[in-house]
């Protein structure tokens, strides 16, 4: 099976074996009934990688620029307004 050779997309040249499409199951995503490939573990891991592990880049990083008073200063101006 070829994954969209007749669309333009991120990952071309994709070749599944039928088995790892077909038969196709039904899987419930809140609430309502989607069809699946049969093995969707391995289609996604084809296709992203290892897609259950977070990248590393997508925590916050944080810096130091004298937060702290600016935040003081925020929050005394917010409660100033509040009351």
């Amino acid at each position: 099976m070829f994954a969209s050779i007749d669309y333009p997309h991120l990952h071309k040249n994709l070749v599944f074996d039928y088995e790892t499409i077909f038969p196709l199951k039904q899987i419930n995503f809140e609430g309502l009934n989607f069809s699946c490939v049969k093995d969707f573990d391995s289609h996604l891991t084809t296709i992203f990688g290892k897609y259950m592990k977070l990248p590393n880049d997508c925590f916050p990083k944080h810096t130091y620029n004298k937060s702290k008073e600016n935040e003081e200063k925020l929050l005394d101006e917010f409660i100033n307004q509040a009351f």
